[in-house]
């Protein structure tokens, strides 16, 4: 009976050691997969986040940095080489980044060709060195692929400790999307994140501005020189909001362009310039051709003008009372946009 009770309890006791040593693997995995990313087994957002509160949090402001890399063209590495090939280079470039920093310091990549740095410097000509030597041993490693990479940079100085990871490191981002040049620090400030913020808002309206009928046409009047009559007239578009009062073209006009709603814009403007030739032409009133702008975002595609003409057909416009206006601009950047 002794020898029955010793037995049953070295079995219990194995078995509470295999419980546990399954146990451990299993808190093992699942915190691989909370904090560690999958492809470069490095830290992941999460990881990345609670290493900012230990360290950053921690600090004196004006110790730390939050750099965004976003690398340049690597979908089409992707697309040429595979994705295989693609990973194993966000391995090796993790791995050189890793290199290149201090005990204190940490880094994670973001989802697909991004990643995040967090450096113990706060002056901005040591960080555009520090990054600039950065590049330069990633492409020394490149040379065995024949690839360049290039990258858009967003920093954040941290001067905020009231703030948290994601914040700062949206504020990095928010700072990359000047991304004007490659290779070349931009660096947040308050100013940008209210543009941003008021683009944002301008966008969310357009629709419900377009409707209502917010944008407002003017005739501006073509004169001849020399007898001082009426040749023709250009229209001028203006946003009248109820709330935000007169939104100038300088402020909406680039900032649909970047959106593609300019294009939707320019056909209201048509449909209306259209809505008022026929109204002329069922008053017999004077009639004068009418220059509409059109934006360089049209002729990203080929048979853009079919939409135009369907409009002129439904009021009988005939040609001659309406021409389009383009810059010199518009076919600079369409040339350049050639492959």
């Amino acid at each position: 009976m002794h020898i029955l009770f010793i037995f049953f309890y070295l079995a219990l006791l194995v078995s509470v050691l295999i419980s546990c040593c399954f146990f451990q693997k299993k808190c093992k995995h699942l915190k691989q997969l909370a904090f560690q990313d999958h492809i470069t087994q490095g830290f992941n957002i999460t990881a990345f986040c609670q290493e900012y509160e230990k360290k950053v949090l921690q600090s004196p402001p004006h110790t730390y940095t939050i750099v965004f890399m976003n690398m340049k063209n690597f979908k089409w590495i992707n697309e040429k080489y595979g994705s295989s090939m693609g990973d194993q280079i966000l391995i090796n470039l993790y791995h050189i980044l890793k290199s290149q920093i201090g005990d204190e310091e940490f880094l994670c990549r973001d989802n697909s060709d991004c990643f995040f740095l967090c450096l113990k410097e706060h002056d901005p000509h040591t960080i555009g060195q520090r990054l600039s030597s950065m590049i330069e041993h990633m492409n020394h490693y490149s040379q065995k692929t024949t690839f360049e990479y290039t990258f858009y940079l967003g920093v954040y100085l941290i001067d905020d400790l009231t703030i948290n990871a994601r914040i700062a490191m949206d504020r990095s981002r928010i700072a990359c999307y000047q991304k004007e040049a490659v290779n070349f620090c931009y660096f947040y400030k308050k100013k940008l994140s209210m543009r941003l913020n008021k683009e944002y808002e301008l966008n969310q309206l357009f629709e419900t501005s377009l409707y209502n009928h917010e944008f407002q046409l003017y005739f501006q009047p073509k004169i001849k020189l020399n007898d001082h009559s009426i040749v023709g007239l250009e229209i001028l578009v203006r946003w009248q909001h109820p709330s935000l009062g007169m939104i100038a073209p300088s402020e909406f006009i680039p900032l649909f362009e970047k959106s593609n709603k300019i294009c939707q814009l320019d056909l209201f403007v048509f449909e209306q310039v259209c809505k008022y030739l026929h109204d002329c032409q069922q008053k017999q009133k004077p009639i004068y051709p009418i220059s509409v702008n059109l934006s360089r975002i049209h002729f990203k595609k080929s048979n853009f003008l079919e939409a135009f003409s369907r409009i002129k057909r439904k009021y009988g416009i005939p040609d001659k009372w309406i021409e389009f206006e383009l810059t010199e601009y518009t076919f600079l950047i369409r040339n350049s946009e050639k492959p």
